[in-house]
C-alpha cells in the first residue's frame, strides 16, 4: 500500500450442464483475448487503474 497490485480472477462455467447445452466462448472466437472485458459502462476511478483484463478460453471434459 498504496502502490501495490491486486489480482482478481473470475471463472465462468457450469457445474450442472455439459458443453452441448451451454456454449461459452469469446465473441471473436479466439482462444486468448488481450483485453477481454467490455468497459463501455466503466467509470474511471482515481483510486485504481485497470492494468490488464486478459481472457482465456479453456475447454475440458470430465467423464463420469
Amino acid at each position: 500500500y498504496p502502490f501495490d497490485e491486486q489480482n482478481c480472477s473470475l471463472k465462468f462455467g457450469t457445474w450442472t450442464h455439459n458443453g452441448n447445452l451451454v456454449d461459452l466462448h469469446h465473441k471473436t472466437g479466439d482462444i486468448v483475448v488481450d483485453f477481454g472485458v467490455d468497459l463501455s459502462d466503466y467509470y474511471p476511478s482515481i483510486e485504481w487503474d485497470i492494468l490488464a483484463a486478459v481472457s482465456y478460453f479453456v475447454y475440458f471434459m470430465i467423464s463420469l
